[in-house]
């Protein structure tokens, strides 16, 4: 059975405790940022009135466990993860706070245990050059593991090293050597190399068996042990991808303490299609009636675009029926 419980991702659950103290709001997009399809480069959505009623209020007023198995929902814990950012997280915290975004996370809110950092949102490499070396005290006093994650660019090169990179940079070092460099660890009786429990690495995308059997290869050929753990992200380890128009959802605005704040990422290890939309954005159309997104928008832009409120604080505010939505899209292709 389909529930609310296997259809989250279980590490977005803390983020709320994750933004800045003070956050008020948080603006996001879900949007189609590319085709993998020739000569298609226009989509029509349907379904988002299905997901409202079945997911959003259907299946939420079921949070299943309390039916089926007698749970107490305020004082069971019914799923979980170990804690992990993700990019809006990071962004919420500014591009010039990044520092300041780790501090708090590895030192405030998990003092203990293992916490997952993404680590790509701006530059991945400052991230190793920079951040942790002023941060190696707290981490290495920490009762737990700090995990990196990098997001974007070839997961063998990031993590084992580019050859093509200049030589000594931290591209062609990859990021268990600056791991090895900054944290150290110990020699097993192998003779590979094991970094301290206080750091680690995961890679959470685009993680296929070739890509997994080079990181490991490539990593032993290197002396060191693999620890690293693989993820999938956008892909299944078949590489089949599941956003044929690389649909995302982004924070693209926040505001903490009264103020707006217009935040994006833009991974320097990425091939430019991370790259989010920046600030509060507004759809409108254009002299030839196409809809154009409006990045750092005003509220009242908003007010006035093609944005149509449908549903707000758990009640549905629209209610379509088949025939409208046929007629709209007949009229809008004609």
């Amino acid at each position: 059975m389909s529930t609310p419980l296997t259809n989250i991702d279980f590490y977005k659950a803390d983020h709320r405790s994750q933004y800045p103290k003070g956050t008020e709001l948080v603006f996001s997009n879900w949007t189609p940022r590319s085709s993998r399809i020739n000569e298609i480069d226009h989509v029509v959505f349907f379904g988002l009135q299905y997901f409202i009623k079945e997911y959003l209020i259907t299946r939420w007023d079921r949070d299943f466990l309390e039916d089926f198995y007698g749970a107490d929902s305020d004082s069971e814990l019914v799923g979980g993860s170990v804690p992990a950012t993700e990019h809006s997280v990071m962004c919420m915290g500014t591009m010039d706070g990044e520092i300041e975004t780790f501090h708090r996370l590895i030192t405030d809110l998990y003092p203990n245990g293992i916490v997952s950092i993404v680590s790509d949102t701006w530059d991945y490499w400052k991230v190793w050059t920079e951040h942790l070396p002023a941060l190696r005290d707290e981490i290495m006093a920490r009762d737990g593991t700090v995990t990196i994650r990098p997001d974007s660019g070839d997961p063998v090169k990031i993590l084992v090293g580019d050859p093509d990179a200049e030589p000594g940079s931290p591209a062609h070092r990859g990021s268990f050597e600056l791991a090895w460099e900054l944290f150290g660890g110990t020699i097993n009786d192998r003779s590979f190399k094991m970094l301290d429990p206080h750091i680690n690495l995961i890679y959470g995308d685009s993680i296929t068996p070739e890509r997994c059997e080079a990181i490991c290869a490539d990593l032993a050929a290197k002396g060191f042990v693999p620890t690293n753990v693989f993820g999938i992200g956008s892909y299944t380890y078949q590489y089949n991808t599941r956003d044929t128009f690389g649909f995302a959802m982004k924070a693209t605005a926040g505001v903490v303490d009264g103020e707006l704040r217009e935040i994006f990422k833009d991974p320097k290890t990425g091939s430019g299609l991370k790259k989010s939309a920046r600030g509060l954005l507004a759809v409108v159309r254009n002299g030839d009636g196409e809809f154009v997104l409006h990045e750092q928008a005003t509220w009242a832009q908003i007010d006035e675009s093609e944005f149509e409120p449908v549903f707000r604080d758990g009640t549905l505010l629209r209610d379509q029926t088949l025939a409208d939505i046929r007629s709209r899209v007949r009229a809008g292709a004609a």
